[in-house]
């Protein structure tokens, strides 16, 4: 639960608060990314389309139209990378 401000709210305040949710997202999506070995960039697009679809109030993409993108991510890699070793 949050308190309500006693004064009006600060743009620095918000940047910090900001600055640390967004920390702590990044570091819990490269911990999911890794526990599921699915590629980090698919799933912080999957993750930013819920945010964003959320708050306009539409429906997200499919959770394959995801998947599609992340199996493009692991070709991209793969074919880029000889010696196999996919980030």
């Amino acid at each position: 639960m949050s308190a309500t401000p006693q004064e009006p709210i600060d743009g620095l305040c918000m940047t910090q608060a900001c600055h640390g949710v967004l920390l702590d997202l990044q570091c819990a999506l490269e911990l999911w990314a890794d526990h599921y070995a699915i590629p980090s960039e698919a799933l912080r697009a999957m993750v930013a389309d819920a945010f964003l679809f959320e708050r306009a109030g539409m429906a997200p993409l499919s959770p394959n139209d995801f998947a599609e993108l992340a199996n493009d991510i692991v070709a991209e890699q793969t074919a880029d990378d000889p010696d196999g070793s996919v980030q």
